[in-house]
């Protein structure tokens, strides 16, 4: 207790300058618009920007749960698309929230690994057996088509990518509603571009005009982005177009994907089985 009031008493001016130095400037805010004015705006600007640090701070630690929340909210509008579901004919007089019937439901999923610079490339998503994924299910994103799955385990799936040698999906030009041939990666594409082939002549094709999914496909809603027109020529001795495509994804930059399943897929592949016996 001594050492406190010698410490005092050696440097109480300091202490008496600052107090009065308070007051002063107190005095000088109270009875002064001007200064008054200027320090609360001060204060105010002050106290915003450390909110503002704040909130960024807790915001970065809160991004999964927030991104986490975005995926579900996604796949639950996913679902609520009418190319998700189908008509029910049987029930066409009940109302019309009851003649559209669930066809395909999406489960979110994270992207592990992406290959890009091969001929054949893949991707690696974290789900798999145990979230109902299973071999041939298509996979995409909020800005178009990814790929289909291949491999799958417990809890992760191979993805056959769009820029894939081997991938092809049946398509139709947007604004003409032209269901015009399919969509593959020819060995001369970019990894931004795709090919859309088997094109009649007929067809009026226009550069700008989109590429989506057709409606032949057991893997992908009608519907879903491929790309974009940005090139089309006769293929010589021909009846048909050699089309280029900008894809609608940025394959370099896939980060969140939803795999696609066809709740109607096995009922309607059995059926085209038992035609073709």
């Amino acid at each position: 207790m001594r050492s406190i009031f010698v410490f005092l008493g050696r440097y109480y001016r300091y202490f008496l300058f600052v107090i009065l130095e308070v007051v002063s400037i107190i005095l000088v805010i109270n009875n002064n618009k001007f200064q008054n004015a200027s320090f609360f705006n001060l204060s105010t600007e002050l106290s915003g920007n450390a909110f503002q640090v704040y909130n960024n701070v807790d915001t970065y630690f809160h991004l999964k749960i927030v991104n986490d929340s975005l995926l579900a909210e996604n796949v639950r509008l996913h679902g609520q698309l009418k190319a998700s579901k189908y008509p029910d004919t049987a029930h066409v007089k009940q109302i019309n929230d009851t003649i559209f019937k669930q066809k395909y439901s999406y489960v979110p999923a994270e992207v592990v690994n992406n290959s890009i610079t091969e001929r054949n490339n893949y991707l690696t998503i974290a789900i798999g057996q145990s979230k109902g994924v299973t071999h041939d299910m298509g996979v995409i994103t909020t800005s178009g088509i990814v790929g289909i799955t291949q491999n799958v385990s417990a809890h992760y799936a191979s993805v056959m990518s769009v820029l894939h040698a081997d991938f092809q999906v049946n398509a139709e030009i947007l604004e003409i509603k032209e269901i015009s041939g399919s969509v593959i990666w020819d060995k001369d594409d970019k990894p931004g571009e795709a090919t859309l082939i088997n094109v009649p002549v007929q067809v009026k094709v226009a550069i700008g005009q989109h590429v989506v999914t057709g409606p032949y496909s057991a893997l992908f809603p009608q519907g879903i982005a491929i790309g974009t027109i940005k090139d089309f020529k006769i293929i010589p001795g021909k009846s048909f177009y050699m089309i280029k495509l900008a894809l609608s994804t940025d394959m370099r930059n896939v980060r969140q994907v939803y795999v696609v399943s066809n709740i109607q897929k096995a009922e309607q592949e059995s059926v085209e089985k038992k035609k073709n016996e």
